[in-house]
């Protein structure tokens, strides 16, 4: 277990020792990682943008553009 364990840091510490599967694994990890991230941004940057629709909406009683 132990030397499991000092196998896998040493692993962590020289990516370029991984096996290939890993490291392309890892990339696609971090891949949609990123394509995450950027979808949730623009999810939150519309939402952002109807409440403001909205506010508007309440104010005036219609959108106003």
């Amino acid at each position: 277990m132990r030397e499991d364990h000092r196998e896998l840091k040493k692993d962590l510490r020289y990516p370029h020792t991984r096996p290939a599967e890993i490291r392309h694994d890892l990339k696609e990890i971090r891949h949609d990682f990123r394509k995450l991230r950027r979808d949730c941004r623009e999810l939150h940057r519309d939402f952002q943008e109807l409440q403001r629709d909205k506010r508007s909406f309440r104010r005036y009683g219609r959108k106003i553009n």
